[in-house]
């Protein structure tokens, strides 16, 4: 996308209002100047995923290139329906394959490399697909809570956190966390999203938590 594209996808995708505690902290992870997204945690990629992509790409790419990105989108969201019966996992299994083979004439390899390389180390069925990242994402979430609470105190500066953390993490991964932790935003997200949690009438009792709300019950 040219640079005008990119900046009206994030007008899009911020313009769009949910009820709180839904996913009412996309908009703040939206930068429309800078025309980025980030910051997003896993549940609210899976609502730009599954409900805002197709309609923020079918006002913005060819129609050749949106409907292909469409058709991703609507199989993610079959995928992670409530209810899903066998024939239609095997309906989506061919699904899939048709509309990968589409992307193939338009991204690059790359945009392929996660689950090939997940497929080529591990012996995943393509069934397993959804479930083997699902849970990837879930245990560096934990793994994300657990290193906070141990490793890292917002006392110290940045250099001295660099040396202090474990062996479940590498550098890279340990100055990232670091990083984000200390940006200014990080604590305004993570006070909205305890606020949205308290508003809810009705509260969950399966699934997975925010991170704010892990980090605060670990404390």
């Amino acid at each position: 996308m040219s640079a005008d594209e990119k900046k009206l996808f994030c007008e899009i995708l911020k313009g769009v209002k949910f009820s709180d505690g839904y996913a009412s902290n996309i908009r703040h992870n939206i930068h429309v100047n800078e025309k980025k997204i980030f910051g997003l945690k896993s549940h609210e990629c899976h609502i730009i995923l599954q409900h805002l992509l197709p309609l923020a790409v079918r006002k913005i790419l060819p129609e050749m290139v949106s409907a292909r990105v469409i058709r991703i989108s609507n199989f993610f969201k079959k995928l992670c329906s409530p209810v899903i019966r066998r024939s239609d996992m095997d309906s989506l299994e061919a699904d899939i394959a048709e509309t990968l083979s589409l992307l193939e004439a338009i991204f690059p390899p790359s945009f392929f490399d996660i689950m090939v390389d997940l497929m080529a180390k591990y012996d995943i069925h393509a069934d397993g697909m959804y479930w083997v990242l699902n849970t990837a994402g879930k245990k560096w979430k934990e793994l994300k809570a657990n290193l906070k609470k141990h490793y890292f105190d917002d006392k110290l500066i940045e250099e001295q956190l660099k040396k202090k953390y474990g062996d479940r993490v590498n550098d890279s991964d340990w100055e990232y966390l670091i990083t984000h932790w200390m940006s200014p935003g990080f604590g305004v997200r993570t006070e909205i999203a305890k606020a949205n949690h308290a508003k809810l009438a009705i509260h969950h009792t399966s699934g997975t938590k925010n991170f704010a709300r892990s980090r605060h019950e670990l404390v």
